[in-house]
């Protein structure tokens, strides 16, 4: 008996022991899912008081916005961050007449700054992401609610326009959808009078918007349709962390996947179109075409087309980091 109860003893160890290692084996943690958790823990703890203030102060502006929408208000906002005197006549009547436009498009929406759409878009990686880009811009200096309305409306028209001009081609639309939004919104002075204004304000929220499906990829919990502040917070230090990690070998992984390399494919072709955002708003089809011609152009989310040389220049560059304005 006393020889058979040591038995049960020992085995009981032996399962205790390898319990753990028997766990591994049934389920491997790739590394990659392995620094996914490290980098999510870092990110709630990064999380200070002052940053969540900042985000419900910058919500409240949005609420006090919209409850007291009008031309006029709107008007004023946009005022905030743009002087008159360096416009013509012709100019100042062409941003009210936009700023009406804005208007008529956004009290038409059941939520009035989802000039885009996106509450109605049932695509998971795309139904929430409007109000997360806007969160984000904000943190990065973008705080003009018309200015921001006026980079989402651009998007709008764009996609329309890639829709119609390329039909049947869904990465030659996709690529002309994010070209064409970044060269109308960085050249217009709806959404800046100075030029630096309207770059700098067109590349904060288009690559925001990049990064907002890079943090839903990695931490899907966060994609949801009314995010808390820490929520956003949390989202925000996450986007820092990897954005910071400026080794190559560190960043890239974050862009493996074919989501991750439709990112990179948008964060160049966005930059392509704010390069040419001086010329006429006439020359943007052909300047694309030009530019998908000569491969200049992302042309899919492929591994041949989102090649090594790629990345190093998007990484190099920084086109990845929204500046601040």
């Amino acid at each position: 008996m006393k020889h058979k109860m040591q038995k049960i003893t020992a085995l009981l160890l032996i399962v205790v022991v390898m319990s753990p290692m028997m766990i591994a084996f049934a389920r491997p943690v790739c590394p990659m899912e392995r620094t996914m958790a490290q980098i999510y823990t870092q990110a709630v703890a990064n999380v200070t008081n002052e940053q969540l203030a900042e985000i419900a102060a910058h919500r409240q502006a949005e609420e006090d916005f919209l409850a007291n929408l009008s031309p006029e208000t709107m008007w004023i906002e946009w005022l905030k961050d743009n002087c008159v005197q360096d416009l013509t006549r012709a100019e100042v009547r062409y941003v009210r007449e936009k700023i009406d436009k804005l208007y008529i498009q956004m009290s038409a929406q059941p939520d009035a700054m989802d000039v885009m759409g996106e509450a109605t878009n049932s695509t998971p990686l795309a139904r929430n992401i409007e109000v997360w880009t806007r969160r984000f811009s904000e943190i990065d200096g973008l705080t003009n609610r018309v200015v921001i309305a006026a980079i989402e409306s651009y998007g709008v028209m764009r996609g329309a326009d890639a829709q119609m001009n390329f039909p049947n081609d869904r990465w030659r639309r996709d690529a002309f959808r994010h070209y064409a939004w970044n060269f109308f919104a960085a050249g217009s002075i709806a959404v800046g009078v100075s030029v630096t204004g309207r770059m700098n304000s067109t590349r904060i929220y288009t690559t925001n918007r990049e990064m907002v499906t890079m943090v839903f990829r990695h931490l899907p919990h966060l994609d949801v349709a009314n995010p808390t502040d820490l929520q956003i917070a949390t989202g925000i230090q996450f986007r820092t962390i990897v954005l910071t990690k400026r080794h190559f070998d560190l960043w890239t992984p974050h862009f493996n996947c074919s989501l991750g390399r439709e990112d990179l494919m948008d964060l160049w072709n966005n930059e392509m179109g704010r390069q040419d955002a001086t010329l006429p708003n006439a020359a943007a089809l052909s300047q694309f075409n030009i530019r998908w011609n000569n491969r200049s152009i992302i042309r899919s989310n492929s591994t041949a087309d989102v090649t090594l040389a790629i990345r190093q220049q998007i990484f190099n560059n920084r086109w990845d980091i929204p500046t601040r304005r």
